[in-house]
C-alpha cells in the first residue's frame, strides 16, 4: 500500500452532513482529472458513487482489505465494461489531534482500469528484434538479463499495446527508433481488466499491479555487495527508461526499497513524460542512491505537464504560477472541498489539451 506522510491537509470530496465524512488528498487533483473526468456523464456518475458508498459502508465485506495493515481499504466504481477505477483509502475513527481532519475516510490513490481484451502479458520480458520486428520472451526470476531496461505500458484503441509494438513506441519516444539490441521490459499498466476465458468473476477480471515485484527485480539485480555477491550474473550498471504511468509504479517500488534499506547503486533512470511531479520524483530516486533525469527527447505528453504544472519545487515560471494559485486557493479557503478546488483550477490544468 502506499505510504501516506500526513492526512492534516485532506480535503472533503464534496460538501456534505450526510453519513461518515469522505476526505481525498487534493495532490491527487491531475489524477483525478485524468482517471475520473468529473466533466463527463461517467466521471459525474463515478464521483457521485463514491461519495454514497463511502460515506455509508466504507468498510463493508463488498470492501477489499490490505493485507496486514490495519484501516486500508479499498473499492471498485463504474462500469467493468466501460469507465471504472479503484479507490485506496483509509478510515479514522479516533486520532491524534493534528494527524488528520477527524473521523472519516481518506482517499489517498486511484486507480484507472483499461481493458486488457488481447489478454497482454504483465510482468518482466526480454525483447529481441527479428526480421519481423520485436518479439517477446518472459523472464521467469526476478533479475534483469540485460543493461537496459524499459519501464511502462501504453493504451490504443481502447486496449493495452500488445509488447512488439510497445517496444518500438518506446524506442520512438526516446529517439532510439534505430536501435536494434536486446533489452528487457517490464511491462506494467496499474490496473486492468482482463478479458481472457478463465477469469469467470468480475472480481478476478480486475488486476492490480503491486510494486513489489519491481521492487525485487531491482533489488536482486543491483550489485549489493561485488566481493560476496555472484556478480557475474549481474552488470555493472543499468540504463533505466521509464515511461508515463510506470514513474508511478517506480516510486512505490523505490520507497519500498528505502523501507527495507536497500540501495541502487548503478542504476540509471530517465523518465520519459512522468505522471507525477519531477522533482518529488527526483528526490525519492536519488535516496535510494541512484541516478535520475527527465528525458528530453519528444515533447512531454500532455498529462506529465499537467503534474510538472503543480511541482511544488518546479524552477519553471508557468509551473510557479499553478502551484501558487493552488496554495494561495487552499490557504485563503480553509474550508472548501476538493470539488471546489478542482472548479478553481480545471481551466489551467486542462488548458494544455485543448
Amino acid at each position: 500500500m502506499m505510504i501516506v506522510e500526513s492526512y492534516a491537509n485532506f480535503l472533503p470530496l464534496m460538501p456534505s452532513d450526510a453519513g461518515r465524512k469522505v476526505f481525498i488528498d487534493p495532490e491527487l487533483i491531475v489524477d483525478f482529472a485524468e482517471y475520473i473526468d468529473p466533466q463527463s456523464e461517467d466521471g459525474k456518475a463515478i464521483v457521485s458513487q463514491i461519495i454514497a458508498e463511502l460515506s455509508s459502508s466504507a468498510d463493508a465485506l463488498s470492501s477489499g482489505k490490505a493485507i496486514g495493515i490495519a484501516n486500508e481499504f479499498y473499492r471498485d466504481f463504474g462500469d467493468i465494461n466501460g469507465h471504472s477505477v479503484r479507490a485506496f483509502y483509509t478510515i479514522f475513527q479516533d486520532s491524534p489531534p493534528n494527524t488528520n481532519k477527524g473521523s472519516g475516510v481518506y482517499i489517498h490513490k486511484i486507480r484507472r482500469y483499461e481493458k486488457n481484451m488481447s489478454s497482454v502479458p504483465v510482468g518482466l520480458f526480454n525483447m529481441t528484434y527479428q526480421a519481423r520486428g520485436w518479439q517477446e520472451q518472459a523472464i521467469s526470476g526476478t533479475r534483469l538479463t540485460q543493461n537496459v531496461l524499459r519501464i511502462g505500458a501504453g493504451v490504443s484503441n481502447g486496449t493495452l499495446i500488445e509488447l512488439p509494438v510497445l517496444s518500438r513506441i518506446m524506442l520512438e519516444a526516446t529517439n532510439q527508433k534505430d536501435y536494434k539490441t536486446d533489452f528487457n521490459l517490464y511491462h506494467a499498466p496499474l490496473a486492468t481488466i482482463e478479458f481472457g476465458a478463465e477469469y469467470q468473476s468480475p472480481e478476478s477480471r480486475r488486476k492490480i499491479i503491486d510494486p513489489q515485484g519491481l521492487a525485487n527485480i531491482l533489488r536482486d539485480s543491483v550489485v549489493q555487495n561485488r566481493w560476496v555477491d555472484n556478480s557475474s550474473l549481474k552488470h555493472e550498471s543499468y540504463n533505466c527508461y521509464v515511461y508515463g504511468d510506470g514513474a508511478k509504479i517506480l516510486q512505490e517500488a523505490v520507497k519500498l526499497l528505502i523501507k527495507d534499506g536497500k540501495t541502487l547503486s548503478g542504476f540509471q533512470f530517465h523518465l520519459v513524460s512522468p505522471t507525477a511531479p519531477f522533482t518529488q520524483l527526483k528526490a525519492s530516486i536519488e535516496s535510494s542512491g541512484a541516478t535520475v533525469s527527465l528525458h528530453k527527447g519528444l515533447p512531454i505528453s500532455v498529462v506529465s505537464q499537467r503534474h510538472q504544472k503543480l511541482d511544488s519545487n518546479s524552477l519553471d515560471q508557468n509551473s510557479l504560477k499553478v502551484r501558487s494559485q493552488y496554495e494561495t486557493f487552499l490557504s485563503s479557503n480553509p474550508k472548501a472541498s476538493f470539488i471546489e478546488l478542482w472548479n478553481h483550477m480545471k481551466n489551467d490544468l486542462l488548458a494544455l489539451g485543448v
